[in-house]
């Protein structure tokens, strides 16, 4: 502090509360009492001339780039939310168009089903059973033959139905 004047001695009587803790502090012998005494109303006296900084502006300067962090993650945030939200109407209208694709699909196959079991019926009423007729074959030997190729093709079905609900069955496993 350089060297300054003492001005001239001023008595006072401290509070008896504060008056141990500065014996504490002078205890272990290195501080007269009346030294202390006169450092702690300089820093006082200090003290009241240059007030601390405003603490609060201070504060906001710091928090400003947490403040900002803040600001950008809300933003994101939401713009998440809205995509999310674009996403699942996305996913609503691709489900119904997936719907209706396989209704399509079911239906062409339908169509081709009752055209195979056309074709069949044309090939046996019109080619098979006149064929086997021309060669000398009984109606009862026809309907036979007829009743066996049935039974046979039923299994044939069968089994591929099976086969497709396997493989339909571990590609796309019902939810």
């Amino acid at each position: 502090m350089g060297n300054r004047d003492l001005a001239d001695p001023i008595t006072f009587r401290p509070y008896e509360d504060n008056i141990s803790y500065l014996h504490g502090i002078t205890s272990n012998g290195t501080r007269k009492l009346g030294d202390l005494m006169r450092d702690i109303v300089d820093e006082g006296v200090q003290a009241r001339l240059n007030p601390p900084a405003d603490f609060g502006a201070e504060l906001d300067r710091c928090l400003e780039p947490l403040r900002e962090q803040i600001r950008l993650g809300n933003e994101r945030y939401e713009d998440l939310l809205k995509r999310y939200e674009e996403l699942v109407a996305r996913q609503g209208k691709l489900k119904r168009a997936l719907i209706w694709q396989l209704r399509f699909i079911v239906g062409i196959l339908g169509e081709v089903l009752l055209m195979a079991i056309w074709a069949r019926r044309l090939a046996w009423n019109y080619v098979a059973y006149e064929s086997l007729k021309r060669s000398g074959h009984s109606d009862e030997k026809i309907k036979e033959r007829y009743e066996a190729e049935r039974k046979a093709s039923g299994v044939e079905r069968d089994e591929i139905a099976r086969q497709v609900t396997q493989i339909t069955g571990e590609k796309y496993p019902m939810e």
